[in-house]
């Protein structure tokens, strides 16, 4: 996957506004792509957006939606190609790629916290290790209509817009 560090190489057929443009440059305009969700969360730091490669003149977008049938990844490619757009990247081709998987590790910490003080127990980091964390309590953001700080994910995958309380055992 090329990193937001890389350059950008002169390829025949690019615009020369973007012939012009570095992989940080166009990294950090998909970064200013919300997620259509949870607009408080970019794409990019909930780690949706898998990869970004010049093939000719076409800029091509990898995105991996957090679940194979995500209702939503028509609207991410669509505001994708946008914000390219008015980059002047005139052609943008927006992949999806399934495998892999999404994970919840793919989350970065800056979407974390925004999680966080939205009132959204981030998914706990779990290295693939779900059983342990399926019964770990999470603890979650101080909201009004939670009363205790130990819940338990009601989804481990996403983050936990209801908090579910753990039962006395």
């Amino acid at each position: 996957m090329d990193s937001p560090r890389g350059g950008s190489k002169t390829r025949p057929g690019r615009s020369a506004t973007a012939a012009n443009l570095t992989l940080d440059q166009i990294w950090s305009a998909l970064a200013e792509v919300p997620d259509p969700e949870m607009p408080f969360v970019n794409l990019v730091e909930l780690g949706i957006v898998r990869d970004v490669e010049w093939a000719g003149a076409a800029l091509q977008v990898t995105i991996t939606p957090t679940f194979a049938a995500c209702p939503a990844y028509e609207v991410m490619g669509a505001n994708i190609e946008d914000r390219l757009h008015k980059l002047g990247i005139g052609n943008v081709q927006v992949q999806i790629r399934h495998r892999p998987t999404w994970t919840s590790e793919w989350i970065n910490e800056a979407a974390r916290a925004k999680l966080k003080a939205a009132g959204l127990a981030p998914p706990p980091h779990h290295q693939g290790n779900l059983i342990q964390v399926l019964l770990d309590p999470v603890t979650c953001p101080a909201v009004p209509f939670a009363r205790s700080v130990a819940m338990m994910s009601a989804n481990p995958m996403n983050a936990v817009a209801a908090p579910v309380p753990v039962p006395k055992r």
